[in-house]
């Protein structure tokens, strides 16, 4: 593993299996790059998105939640390509190891966000979030932890109430950068509360019982990223190619 704050990233109390023993397998790996959550070289985040926050998952007592923008690759049939990602279990390891060490990483089960243990709410909310601030989440580690921390409230508490500082999933707004995550992750969510955003992403998630589970955007039909890989998945979904 790349770095020791990593093992605080899961929603334990959360089942997320695999949709059906059919469902498409999608190799994943680190991608060569990155940093650790706290901004050192080396780790699965991209580049100035990592973040330790303080707080505490599934009702735990960790002190420090790593955050901020998976940098990975996948292969989804047609060879490894860019995923930028994020999770969907703070309190859950990573499976594969570090490129370029690791060349092969793990296999995740493609599988349809409805069959992950989500309400159609929490669904919702979820994919008006990436729709709106997806790109602007990678720009910065307060961005990245906030769209991160949006997602970990979902998953933790629901949709229907949002509060970062309090139930399952908790912040401790005593320390100023956490808060100001925090602050940045309220706004984010009232704009989706209030009907300031209303495009949705069309999300899928992948999904291992020994590694954390990560979501991914299904480019829409006709568009250039399913033309790229010839229109046809095979019965695998595509994700649009984020680019670094």
């Amino acid at each position: 593993m790349k770095t020791t704050t990593l093992f605080m990233m899961g929603c334990a109390g959360l089942v997320l299996a695999a949709g059906s023993s059919q469902a498409s397998m999608v190799q994943v790996r680190d991608a060569v790059g990155g940093e650790s959550s706290t901004g050192s070289p080396g780790g699965f985040y991209l580049t100035d998105t990592g973040n330790s926050l303080r707080g505490t998952a599934d009702g735990g007592s960790a002190t420090f939640l790593a955050a901020g923008t998976f940098d990975f690759e996948a292969d989804f049939g047609s060879g490894f390509e860019s995923l930028h990602t994020y999770c969907l279990e703070p309190l859950v390891d990573i499976a594969f190891g570090e490129a370029p060490g690791d060349l092969v990483g793990v296999k995740y089960a493609d599988t349809a966000i409805t069959d992950i243990g989500l309400s159609a709410l929490d669904i919702e909310f979820i994919e008006i979030l990436w729709a709106n601030a997806f790109a602007t989440s990678q720009t910065g580690n307060t961005e990245a932890a906030a769209f991160q921390s949006i997602i970990w409230e979902i998953t933790q508490d629901g949709a229907d109430v949002f509060d970062v500082d309090a139930g399952n999933y908790n912040l401790n707004l005593a320390f100023s950068e956490t808060a100001a995550v925090a602050a940045l992750a309220t706004e984010w969510f009232d704009n989706i509360d209030t009907g300031v955003w209303t495009s949705r992403a069309d999300l899928a998630a992948l999904t291992s019982s020994g590694s954390q589970n990560l979501l991914y955007e299904v480019p829409a039909p006709g568009s250039a990223a399913l033309a790229a890989v010839g229109l046809g998945c095979m019965g695998g979904r595509r994700r649009r190619n984020n680019a670094k």
